[in-house]
């Protein structure tokens, strides 16, 4: 019998942003982080930001900036992120946008 895990997945994508969120389950007032790797060609700019939002929905909920404009990688504390969207019971999703960008998720 094989067992899925459908919260982890692999993509493998060129020029794509990549994030790691620890843990994937919380309480409400729990602790999460995000681990987020900008590639080259969207790195870097202390504005950077990551959106918070319903699985499926385009209606951002909070965001948080990088505040890093070197780093390709940061570490993200989503504390204050989901403590201020007043998340409810749900599955969420993050998205990445940059200045940088040139694709249409960008500015």
């Amino acid at each position: 019998v094989g067992h899925s895990f459908p919260e982890q997945t692999l993509r493998v994508a060129r020029n794509a942003p990549a994030a790691l969120v620890t843990p994937s389950s919380v309480e409400p007032g729990s602790h999460a982080s995000m681990l987020l790797s900008r590639p080259p060609a969207q790195c870097c700019s202390a504005w950077d930001w990551v959106g918070i939002y319903r699985l499926g929905s385009n209606e951002r909920l909070g965001f948080v900036h990088t505040r890093d404009s070197t780093t390709p990688t940061v570490k993200l504390s989503l504390d204050q992120l989901i403590a201020d969207a007043g998340l409810g019971e749900g599955v969420y999703e993050f998205k990445f946008s940059t200045s940088i960008d040139a694709s249409p998720e960008g500015w």
